[in-house]
């Protein structure tokens, strides 16, 4: 089935940042997405970019207000989504990156003190 779709523009070329490459992404409404691309009717994750990195908190706070108000979430009861900014993420690896250095540490350990028994 042909789908018409009405060309509006392009951006300003920002070039790669490491494994991603803004220039080659296309923006659709999200409702276009939802309903004709991903055959969905809710909105599954969001990226939202703040001009002042002092601002990401309350950034993160408003989206939250205005995702209980969309969600009509009742004051006190648990959200139904998460707002998460890039420090978290970045938080989350780094955390996952040092259990894995330790746990390798004790594996080098484990390997050696087996090494010494055999010997």
């Amino acid at each position: 089935m042909e789908k018409i779709s009405l060309f509006l523009g392009i951006t300003e070329p920002k070039g790669a940042l490491s494994w991603f490459d803004p220039d080659d992404q296309i923006f659709i409404p999200v409702t276009t997405a939802q309903k004709r691309v991903f055959g969905m009717n809710h909105i599954q994750s969001i990226d939202v970019q703040a001009a002042n990195i002092e601002d990401l908190e309350l950034i993160k706070e408003d989206i939250a207000q205005i995702l209980r108000l969309r969600h009509n979430t009742p004051e006190g009861k648990e959200d139904d989504f998460y707002v998460q900014n890039s420090s978290q993420w970045l938080n989350s690896w780094g955390d996952a990156a040092k259990t894995f250095t330790y746990l390798l540490g004790e594996l080098q350990l484990y390997l050696l003190w087996l090494e010494a028994l055999v010997l």
